[in-house]
């Protein structure tokens, strides 16, 4: 908005000739312009311009290839719809979003659709948050206080702890009910982490699940409900993900909703969003129809943010 107008008073025209310019402008780019997919991309939901978005990734280079401006379902299959070699596209990762899901069979019948860790992981965090939650409501202030450092490491971690044990090692010993929590976490989780994830049977991995999920006590079963009924109802989709290929890649372990939506913003804060995505996809350094491959890495826009005074 602050861009048309100060160019609306530097040319003396009114600022919604500027903006209907501006706007014909993209038109015409994403008309003409066709953007090449990789063999696997992400699409997530995020927060950003005071209002939710779709960022489109290429996790196996770690860049975003895309941002859509609403979310929409005409929006997002008109958009996906005009990648060009769209039978290059193999596998889409996603989030559990059926709207989505039936945008991705739309644009791309040939490609399996999976779903990102990155909502697994999102979705076994809230199971933790309420543990957390009801175990604070029995604790005094300096437990709470223990309780919020030993949730750094934990955080942290992707496994059981191991090594001496520390003051997280301590606080789960003396809750066993959040380590159980913690526990189906980590053993969901190790099933994505594995740098073999390729060999990993995905009747195996089910197995696996199912054992901890009958493992699970009421309490534990409880905080986790997100997931356990989202494992009923996305079962073969999480387990897609274990099915590595050429080109495969995740976005979880690269970035998350919340940072994404960040560096999306800072790009252009109170510029035309339309301007700001031709900034991200096409860089001035480079004529934009000989770029095969658009998109900016997700390292360059951290460095970019980072550079900011």
């Amino acid at each position: 908005m602050q861009q048309s107008l100060s160019i609306a008073k530097e040319i003396r025209v009114d600022e919604k000739t500027v903006r209907e310019s501006f706007a014909d402008q993209q038109r015409g780019i994403n008309q003409k312009v066709r953007l090449k997919a990789g063999q696997c991309m992400a699409i997530v939901r995020v927060k950003a311009f005071h209002g939710e978005r779709y960022a489109v990734l290429n996790p196996a280079l770690g860049i975003l290839t895309d941002w859509i401006e609403s979310t929409g379902k005409k929006d997002l299959t008109r958009r996906l719809k005009a990648l060009s070699e769209s039978d290059s596209v193999k596998r889409v990762g996603v989030g559990f979003d059926l709207e989505v899901i039936s945008c991705v069979k739309e644009a791309f019948p040939n490609a399996t659709p999976f779903i990102d860790p990155l909502a697994v992981h999102a979705s076994l965090e809230t199971g933790i948050r309420r543990a957390l939650a009801a175990l604070r409501e029995q604790m005094t202030p300096y437990e709470r206080r223990k309780l919020a450092r030993a949730v750094k490491v934990l955080g942290a971690a992707k496994e059981r702890l191991g090594g001496p044990p520390g003051a997280a090692a301590e606080v789960l010993a003396q809750q066993p009910a959040l380590e159980e929590a913690y526990g189906f976490q980590w053993t969901v989780m190790s099933m994505f982490n594995s740098p073999s994830g390729a060999c990993r049977c995905s009747l195996r991995a089910a197995e696996a699940i199912d054992k901890a999920i009958d493992d699970l006590s009421v309490e534990a079963a409880h905080w986790h409900g997100d997931f356990l009924e989202q494992w009923k109802s996305w079962r073969q989709m999480i387990l897609n993900a274990l099915e590595r290929g050429e080109g495969m890649g995740f976005v979880w372990g690269q970035t998350d909703e919340r940072e994404l939506g960040k560096l999306i913003e800072a790009q252009g804060r109170g510029q035309a969003m339309g301007a700001v995505r031709a900034k991200l996809l096409f860089p001035p350094s480079a004529p934009a129809f000989s770029i095969s491959t658009p998109g900016i890495s997700l390292q360059r826009m951290r460095a970019q943010l980072q550079a900011r005074p």
